[in-house]
């Protein structure tokens, strides 16, 4: 199956070792594992479902946080399908309290309809 960076109109997002990441850094850092994997670990699929030894791709679909999600090594904004009521009330906290920040005028734009 090839990986979309929008599965079902939900941006694709990788869990490794406990940290989200972007697509394309979750896409990078899989080709890296697979380069320095052995012959033996390639044969099995059991590998590419464990978040602590590979990047595991989910959807935003069906999914809820608590806070705006960025990725660990980049930085970049992974567009969040649902923001739980502490969700909600970190962004507008965010965007009240740092009105000229580039995050809170990015939070504006994508939460526009919970602002």
């Amino acid at each position: 199956m090839t990986l979309s960076r929008y599965q079902f109109g939900y941006e694709t997002y990788f869990i490794f070792q406990g940290e989200l990441l972007c697509f394309d850094c979750g896409r990078k850092l899989r080709e890296e594992i697979k380069e320095e994997a052995t012959p033996e670990e390639l044969e099995t699929d059991i590998w590419l479902m464990d978040s602590d030894s590979y990047p595991v791709a989910h959807s935003m679909m069906n999914s809820e946080w608590d806070y705006p999600c960025h990725c660990s090594q980049c930085s970049e904004f992974i567009e969040t399908a649902n923001l739980t009521d502490a969700g909600v009330a970190y962004v507008k906290e965010v965007v009240k309290t740092h009105p000229d920040n580039d995050i809170s005028e990015l939070y504006e734009y994508y939460y526009s309809d919970i602002l």
